[in-house]
């Protein structure tokens, strides 16, 4: 028989093995499908009609995926994923060789900007941590 005073620290030791939100940890590699580099720049949106979360691209392609926190995860379910902002920016000389921002250029191909055009789907089911992104060019 557990002591009545006891049975508050037992419960908040339950929530806290199981976790408060819900969330599972999320990254994974954005990666070329034609020879495997990384895509420097970016970021992937997991989404769902109500739920939306994101995971900046690293400059080794890598990303953590985040909702209220940069990189708290996110709840199970089936998302629909894009990639967004993944572009090189062409560096053009001013006056005085001051470097000015030129022409950006997509780095990975327009469809992948859209959840419902990059054919991209993932099912966030708590034992899979990692999600590898291959995208063409």
């Amino acid at each position: 028989m557990i002591n009545k005073l006891f049975l508050p620290f037992v419960l908040l030791g339950c929530v806290l093995l199981v976790g408060c939100s819900g969330k599972q940890p999320l990254s994974g590699t954005v990666t070329f499908a034609d020879d495997g580099t990384p895509v420097t720049a970016g970021a992937v949106f997991f989404e769902t009609p109500t739920f939306n979360a994101q995971g900046s691209i690293k400059s080794d392609g890598t990303y953590i995926v985040g909702s209220t926190g940069l990189t708290d995860g996110i709840p199970k379910g089936t998302y629909m994923v894009s990639i967004r902002g993944a572009e090189d920016v062409e560096r053009i000389a001013g006056p005085g060789g001051t470097m000015i921002d030129g022409r950006r250029r997509s780095l990975i191909n327009a469809k992948y900007q859209r959840p419902d055009t990059s054919g991209l789907t993932f099912t966030v089911d708590g034992r899979t941590k990692k999600y590898d992104i291959k995208v063409e060019r």
